[in-house]
């Protein structure tokens, strides 16, 4: 085989077939590079072993490859075959590979001693001292997780995402959007009349300081950006120290903030806040929902779903996908104070949930009565097989909408919705008793059949 090419080998039920290809121009077409055929294939040859020249055999061919020409098998071969890199051609992959996986661990990674990124040239250094190999063929990212575990015990490393808040001018709006998405997960934008943005930003800590200075460049040092801290607090709990301007579910001794409620505590330069803690409800994907309209920005809706996580319902899931900020208006369809029901679409922990109104019954909720409940005796209230919530609507003639964090919609007669509200405090109450379907029904005058009252008797053996 001449120096000046490579091989490109493709095995199938045992039988080898190789052809003789120009190295880098094959590796362009490997890559995804729009390179012609005719300059990446250098024989129209089909070889069983390219180094001796051994031709491969026409049968073989036909049966494998489905054809006896040899031009049309040796496009075969080159786009299912495994190229065979020179050494420079793997010296260079190896290398970028290995810049790749020091920058996304740069990136995403801290020392937890500092809450700094590693510099590059450390982590590089750690690599080389443990010998890390890296594999030219294999994915970037899964490499970089095995590298990642091999790096721990040399030097401290540390996950962790944050979330910021960025205002930048209206002049250089259109430019930051860009670097913002380009960094990190945009969770909230807001547009100001005199078009600047206010951005609400998930990123990873190691990009702090990276998108800090860019930010700084691009806006010439005309920069308001700062760190949103989370952290869970109890009732008297110091959550944090300093001077605030705004403040909600806290009280402040002298320069002290101190919680009023469990819950989440939320914390600016210039707020702190604490939202509650109740239940608690923790959102899961395709719960049913009933929540409170509490603000909205130029393409989402914040809802209160009872939870210490606030949702958010993007306008192109209620406006359809040509959703324009220019041309509708969010309060045209749901202003601040609304009740809406909803499903949970999507939700990790890591991020707010996102609602969605794509299903029957699901909306602003235009009547009905609104009972609060803790979301753990949701089950209670449905009761096995729908029974207990089938009493209470038999014994009232009202309909109800349970929703799994707790909020409950009672539509119907007056003198039925304050008889619904009696029956729901009383399961509330009494959720660990073994015959509460017949108390409910006792309190109801509900009559049930003997089907149900078997389904009744079993409600009480069910977890909560």
């Amino acid at each position: 085989m001449s120096g000046k090419f490579t091989t490109v080998r493709l095995t199938v039920d045992g039988d080898r077939f190789e052809i003789l290809v120009n190295p880098d121009n094959a590796l362009s077409f490997k890559l995804g590079r729009n390179v012609e055929l005719s300059q990446v294939i250098a024989i129209d040859e089909v070889y069983s072993d390219s180094s001796k020249g051994l031709r491969a055999n026409t049968e073989k061919l036909k049966k494998s490859l489905g054809t006896t020409d040899h031009a049309e098998a040796a496009k075969i071969v080159l786009k299912r075959g495994d190229l065979q890199l020179t050494t420079d051609q793997r010296r260079k992959i190896v290398e970028d590979k290995r810049k790749q996986i020091v920058s996304i661990i740069a990136r995403n990674f801290v020392d937890p001693r500092t809450g700094l990124p590693h510099p590059p040239t450390r982590i590089e250094q750690a690599m080389q001292e443990i010998r890390v190999s890296i594999d030219p063929f294999k994915d970037v990212q899964e490499q970089t997780k095995v590298v990642v575990d091999l790096l721990r015990p040399v030097i401290p490393l540390k996950s962790e995402k944050m979330k910021i808040r960025v205002k930048v001018p209206p002049q250089f709006a259109p430019q930051a959007i860009g670097v913002l998405k380009g960094s990190g997960e945009i969770l909230k934008e807001e547009w100001g009349s005199d078009g600047s943005l206010t951005a609400l930003v998930e990123i990873t800590a190691g990009v702090h300081a990276s998108l800090e200075e860019r930010l700084r460049r691009l806006l010439k040092g005309d920069i308001a950006m700062v760190d949103v801290t989370r952290k869970y607090v109890i009732p008297g709990e110091l959550v944090s120290e300093g001077k605030y301007k705004n403040s909600l579910n806290v009280f402040r001794v002298e320069d002290k903030y101190y919680s009023t409620r469990v819950g989440m505590a939320e914390i600016t330069p210039d707020s702190v806040r604490v939202i509650p803690l109740t239940g608690p409800y923790i959102p899961r994907v395709d719960d049913l929902v009933v929540g409170k309209i509490v603000d909205y920005s130029a393409f989402a809706w914040e809802v209160d779903i009872n939870s210490c996580f606030y949702a958010y319902l993007p306008a192109q899931n209620v406006f359809g996908r040509d959703y324009s900020p220019a041309r509708n208006e969010l309060t045209q369809k749901f202003a601040v104070g609304d009740l809406i029901a909803a499903k949970v679409m999507a939700f990790d922990r890591t991020r707010d949930p996102l609602l969605s109104l794509s299903g029957p019954g699901l909306g602003k909720i235009r009547q009905g009565e609104v009972v609060k409940i803790s979301p753990t005796k949701v089950p209670r209230v449905i009761g096995k097989k729908g029974s207990m919530i089938r009493a209470v609507e038999m014994g009232t003639n009202c309909r109800l909408t349970v929703a799994q964090n707790g909020l409950i919609v009672i539509s119907g007669p007056t003198e039925g919705i304050i008889k619904a509200i009696s029956a729901l405090r009383l399961i509330e109450k009494e959720a660990h008793v073994a015959d509460l379907t017949q108390k409910v029904q006792t309190l109801l005058s509900v009559k049930v059949d003997e089907k149900s009252e078997s389904e009744s008797e079993s409600d009480g053996e069910q977890e909560e």
